[in-house]
């Protein structure tokens, strides 16, 4: 179909009407632009000046009355393939580039007309590293500032948008519902995903286009200024933009210094970090604290179906303690925040799959509360009190806190935050957390009556508030949390005063120190001896005792010592209920700081000159010990002085150049393709098999993943012996003559890392093992445990990770190990962060695989050589930064393994049933296993560029699985695989490729198939001619005629018919060549099955191994 150029209208705005969409449907299967006819150009060229006028036209109404703006159009592609839909925006013009910021743009498409606000698809050509590096920088910079905005801007937003906007993920996607029910979800994940594209949008159908086009000039405008206050929050350094918005932001966000603003002294040091701090965090983890808020609100409502005794017991599990999550069945609290965003975690909890236990925010109030209660209906009074809207706040906390309403040990600190946390943070928490908070701050509270308390709260956090950017008055008083914790900046950690710090003990025998430092926020400790001397604000080394003993973690005293019985959020750590320990006792409460990783032994503290003379190690008996301040000084030396910076593990942005840093510097030299392929193979199945060319670099490359990824004591490098015929060479066996066990590397390797994931949950460490020439000796034999054991992995009903043991021996109880003092036990699980990686030469010294092996691998083949290029021997520029960030991305936080079924509505699943049809006739195709493989490595392509961007990233992606989990399969003879590998190869091909039998006339003369596709799908260097011209700049005349059909058919495509109109043959039969790149929908898959079609025809058998 061509296109009639479109008259536009003197004065208005530019028409779109229903035939722009038919006439990019031409375009859909994939067209050069060489091959356009003059009509179709001109009818391109109109529709994109049409496109710009109407982008310029948004452009000039937002900048006349608001901040300018700039408009764009898409260019051609690069590619030389026309576009298949065109689009147009508007963004500020304090953006440098519309694809890393906010815009609204107009999109054309085959199936409709889309209009949207949207964050760019964070893409740049720029061939400079610096430009692209600037850009990556205010994208995530942008990212920030949407995941930080105000909750003013929220609801402005909210307000100003129409019911006609859906809340989408993608622009582009197929019209229908909004991924997200509000603006604030749809913030909270454009915010927090490291890619772009999250849209506002409005679709019109073809057939709805020609009434609504006239309106999408204004629409646009109108859309704009209904973000308006987003896109001055992001792009504003003050509030001038804020308030000219009409968000009213106090004029205290600017000055500091006068009466009734932040005073002078106030430090900012601390609260800005404090600010940051929690910024970062809600970058990655939702806030849990809101939830457990939400879900308190909707069950006090019900309170009034409540029978005492269920009123009482509720607010025991749902406000008075210190909480936790549960997600899925797994528990998650401050200590352990969730791996979900906001969004995520909200739709988690629509689902029904989050429950919430506790406040997740103070600590200690069932201590004062008590267990039994006499008194419940006085506590029911009190809340339907508090909740009375009729009455004045004021009035309200008067009378509770000191008047006739009061209830024993509920105070302003429990009745400030139960009413916050269930009514959306109105009014402030006012507890002694707040009050040190302002101290530390060097702006203490001066109001002293309980009304006058919150109303000064309130007026200062809504101050803080506007100065931080945060959303809600809940994050100031998270930003309180932190600066208590936090040390001033004008004193190091290492400086410390005499007599403020402590060393105080316990037995792991008595009490689970261990867990309770991990799990609670606070807790408290016996001060019998040096009562008089230990102060609130001094410092705490907390030290195990014991056959491991060690300094374990960080605390600050919060309390002076008092009487006062064991804390109920504290008994079920003791090993005994009835432990005397657990009475009333002269005590204090500590605030956990930080765990110390790994703890500070004691072998480390007696091997040290100075660290040797802690009085705890010449005298054990005690309980709190004073540590002189040189003491002190050294062992925060060695406990290191901040904790690691956190990282993002969604964020898949530097694993493409890390990759390509680890390797070059290893020597080694791979397009980047590979390198992602092998990254994201190990990821989703951790079981690698490397394949190809002997010399190719397979064992380095394996080595190369090994150390970046792995510590060197998390990986095993093993050499395979021919003469292996069990799995007792690999994972050793009993010694009957000295009935101790024969451990291997690898059975360590299994132990340490089951041992340590254990102990350390989603802190631990991947573990890698390498088998290096695995096929000397038959698989099948000797690595037949591990894949049964591989393929038992499951999930229980709590989403727990399982497997059956490997079997080591038979005795009952563990067994000494030959090798060193360790005891073997009888079974080792194969734990989640362990991964197989194993290389392959295939000659007459090896074994061939099997199908149970290769269905539970993936395998890569390196066999493209280019001996012109080489990688950078010597360091890289890595940064440790980065090299956690990768290895915390590759880890999946610490979930390692994810066995969850992917999504079946994929339209990737289409393809895939495509290639078990073709499969299926000759009882060659895959199962349930492969697919759900596939789909799970598919859903990671496009993930911080790897594999490229978006979907295309994603068609890579599924090339390179049919090709390592796919054709690894097939071998046999030509009558078995002749028919298989056709089929095959019509589903490489573009759909409007297939015509006329074409993949079997292509397959009939696999010579000219496998030199086009070399040409194709060989990479850079990919023929002699090629090499040594980039060597010497010379091609010798025995190469100058090297493929030069080849050359005409791929370089000529200007002078080739247009796909899908083959030209006739001399038979009067449409002619199958020439084969064109755009023509080949996986051409890394079509490249290898023409080369098992020319070993069919030369030895008449074939095999993906050669």
């Amino acid at each position: 179909m061509t296109r009639r150029v479109v008259d536009m209208p003197l004065g208005g705005a530019p028409v779109f009407t229903a035939l722009d969409c038919a006439f990019l449907q031409q375009f859909a299967g994939g067209t050069q632009t060489s091959d356009l006819t003059e009509e179709q150009t001109s009818g391109i060229a109109d529709l994109r000046a049409r496109l710009l006028e109407a982008a310029t036209a948004v452009a000039d109404q937002l900048s006349a009355d608001w901040r300018p703006f700039k408009s764009d159009v898409n260019r051609p592609s690069i590619s030389g393939h026309v576009a298949r839909l065109l689009w147009s925006c508007a963004y500020p013009s304090a953006s440098p580039h519309k694809s890393f910021g906010l815009q609204v743009a107009l999109i054309v498409q085959p199936s409709g007309i889309e209009l949207c606000f949207c964050l760019g698809a964070g893409v740049s050509q720029s061939k400079s590293g610096d430009t692209r590096d600037e850009l990556a920088r205010e994208f995530a910079r942008v990212h920030e500032r949407m995941q930080t905005a105000p909750h003013a801007v929220v609801e402005s937003v909210t307000q100003r948008l129409g019911s006609e906007w859906s809340f989408r993920k993608k622009w582009l996607m197929p019209p229908g519902a909004g991924e997200f029910r509000a603006f604030e979800e749809w913030l909270s994940f454009a915010g927090a995903s490291p890619e772009g594209g999250a849209s506002i949008s409005r679709y019109f159908a073809p057939e709805q286009v020609d009434g609504a086009a006239p309106a999408f000039v204004d629409d646009l405008v109108r859309l704009a200024r209904a973000v308006r206050p987003l896109v001055d929050w992001v792009y504003s350094d003050d509030g001038a933009d804020m308030q000219a918005a009409g968000l009213g932001l106090p004029d205290q966000a600017v000055d500091h210094g006068e009466s009734g603003r932040m005073p002078r002294g106030f430090r900012r040091d601390l609260f800005d970090a404090a600010v940051a701090e929690l910024k970062r965090e809600r970058l990655e983890h939702g806030d849990l604290h809101q939830l457990a808020c939400r879900q308190l609100a909707a069950w006090i409502e019900q309170r009034d179906t409540l029978t005492d005794d269920a009123l009482w017991a509720g607010l025991r599990d749902r406000f008075l303690p210190f909480g936790h999550v549960e997600i899925d069945g797994k528990r998650y609290d401050a200590k352990s925040p969730t791996p979900l965003n906001d969004a995520e975690l909200r739709a988690a909890e629509r689902e029904g799959r989050v429950t919430a236990h506790g406040n997740l925010h103070w600590t200690g109030l069932a201590r004062a509360v008590g267990s039994e209660r006499d008194d419940v209906p006085a506590i029911r009074a009190a809340i339907d009190w508090i909740l009375d809207e009729t009455i004045p706040f004021d009035d309200r906390i008067a009378a509770l806190v000191g008047g006739d309403r009061r209830v024993r040990g509920f105070g302003i600190a429990v009745w400030t935050g139960f009413y916050a946390m269930v009514r959306d943070w109105e009014q402030p928490a006012v507890n002694e957390t707040v009050k040190g908070a302002y101290a530390k701050l060097g702006w203490p509270l001066v109001q002293d009556t309980p009304p006058a308390q919150v109303a000064e709260v309130k007026a200062r956090g809504e101050l803080l508030l506007a100065e931080s950017g945060l959303r809600s008055l809940s994050d100031i008083d998270w930003v309180y949390w932190r600066v208590l914790a936090m040390e001033s900046t004008d004193t190091p950690t290492t400086r410390v005063d005499t007599g403020s710090w402590w060393l105080f003990q316990g037995s792991p025998d008595r009490y689970d120190i261990d867990r309770a430092v991990s799990e609670l926020e606070r807790l408290t400790w016996t001060t019998s001896r040096y009562a008089s001397e230990i102060k609130a604000g001094h410092r705490v080394f907390l030290y195990r005792t014991g056959k491991e003993a060690a300094v374990i973690a960080l605390a600050t005293v919060e309390s002076n010592p008092a009487e006062m019985p064991e804390s109920e959020s504290e008994l079920a750590y003791f090993r005994n209920a009835s432990d005397d320990m657990a009475g009333t006792a002269t005590r204090v409460w500590l605030r956990i700081d930080r765990i110390v990783e790994p703890p500070v032994t004691r072998d480390t503290l007696e091997a040290d000159p100075d660290l040797r003379d802690l009085a705890n190690l010449k005298f054990a008996s005690a309980t709190n010990y004073p540590v002189p301040p040189e003491l002190a000084s050294r062992l925060l030396a060695l406990i290191a002085a901040e904790p690691p910076e956190s990282v993002n593990w969604r964020d898949a942005s530097a694993v493409p150049r890390v990759l390509k840093s680890v390797t070059a510097g290893a020597g080694l030299w791979f397009e980047s393709w590979v390198l992602e392929d092998l990254y994201l193979a190990l990821r989703t199945k951790p079981f690698l098999i490397l394949t190809g060319l002997s010399g190719t670099g397979k064992t380095k490359v394996a080595l190369a993943l090994q150390d970046l990824l792995t510590d060197e004591d998390t990986r095993a490098f093993v050499s395979v012996r021919p003469d292996w015929v069990d799995g007792k060479s690999l994972l050793g066996y009993h010694n009957l003559l000295t009935d101790t066990f024969v451990a291997t590397s690898t059975t360590r390797l299994l132990l340490d890392a089951e041992k340590e994931f254990k102990a350390k949950g989603r802190d631990a460490r991947p573990y890698i093992l390498l088998l290096d020439e695995m096929n000397l000796a038959r698989v099948e034999h000797y690595l037949s445990d591990y894949l049964s054991v591989l393929e038992s992995r499951r999930l229980t009903p709590d989403g727990e990770l399982t497997s059956d043991p490997i079997v080591l021996h038979t005795m009952d109880s563990g067994l000494p190990s030959s090798g060193d003092s360790g005891v073997v036990p009888p079974t080792v699980s194969l734990a989640p962060n362990v991964y197989l990686i194993g290389t392959v030469n295939i000659d007459e010294t090896t074994h061939p695989f099997s199908r149970k092996v290769l269905d539970r691998a993936n395998v890569v083949e390196l066999f493209d050589v280019d001996l012109t290029k080489s990688g950078v021997v010597g360091s890289t520029a890595v940064t440790v930064t980065e090299r956690r960030q990768v290895r915390g991305h590759f880890a999946r936080g610490g979930r390692f393994v994810d066995l969850a079924e992917p999504s079946l509505s994929t339209p990737w699943l289409t393809e895939l049933v495509e290639v078990n049809a073709v499969l299926a006739r000759d009882r060659l195709h895959f199962g349930y296993r492969v697919r759900n493989e596939v789909l799970a490595f598919v859903e990671q392509a496009g993930d911080g560029g790897l594999l490229g961007e978006g979907e295309e990233a994603r068609r890579v992606a599924l090339d390179v699985q049919l090709l390592q989990k796919v054709l690894p399969k097939l071998a046999g003879s030509r009558e078995r695989l002749e028919r298989p590998l056709r089929g095959l190869l019509t589903v490489c091909l573009a759909p409007a490729a297939r015509h006329d039998d074409r993949a079997r006339r292509l397959a009939d003369d696999p010579e000219r198939l496998f030199t086009t596709m070399e040409k194709i799908a060989g990479g850079d260097g990919w023929s002699a001619r090629d090499q040594i011209a980039a060597a010497t700049g010379d091609v010798p005349d025995s190469l100058d005629g090297e493929d030069e059909e080849v050359a005409d058919e791929t370089e000529s495509i200007a002078q080739a018919e247009p796909s899908g109109i083959p030209a006739a043959s001399a038979m009067g039969r449409p002619d199958p060549w020439p084969l064109r790149t755009d023509e080949l929908r996986y051409p890394r898959t079509a490249r290898k099955i023409a080369r098992m079609l020319l070993q069919l025809r030369d030895e008449g058998y074939a095999s993906f191994f050669e």
